[in-house]
């Protein structure tokens, strides 16, 4: 059965804000699947496959963040996370915050220790800065 996720990470006037449904599922993977990591795959079903390369690659770094916890609490394996619908608005959202919505949607799935991708403002760059080689359980 699918459930939602919302991340949100807004700051003065913007941020980034992502609706996320997903299901996990066992046994064999649909062969349009990605794999995230051994035993771990991750499929766009969603309207149209609407999904583009970089989102499909920024969810399979969230996923990754939390794939061996992920596949040690599985009933069944491999595992693959059918992302059915994913919702944004064009001004509060980067690529990023795919991964971010994944992450969080994972940890509320599997019952996962609590994590946050840290976040900065980039004014050079002018956009948000996800740190996620500092992702690490925080219970």
């Amino acid at each position: 059965m699918s459930s939602t996720y919302t991340y949100k990470f807004l700051r003065a006037s913007w941020g980034v804000r992502i609706v996320l449904t997903a299901e996990a599922r066992g046994g064999a993977p649909d062969p349009d699947a990605v794999a995230v990591a051994d035993g771990l795959y991750l499929l766009d079903a969603t309207e149209s496959r609407e999904l583009t390369p970089e989102q499909l690659a920024m969810l399979g770094r969230g996923l990754g963040l939390v794939a061996s916890e992920v596949l040690a609490g599985a009933s069944e394996r491999p595992v693959t996370v059918v992302v059915r619908v994913v919702e944004h608005n064009v001004i509060d959202y980067q690529d990023e915050g795919m991964a971010a919505a994944v992450l969080g949607w994972a940890i509320a799935e599997f019952g996962l220790a609590p994590r946050e991708i840290p976040v900065i403002f980039d004014k050079s760059a002018g956009r948000y800065a996800f740190d996620f080689d500092a992702v690490h359980p925080s219970g």
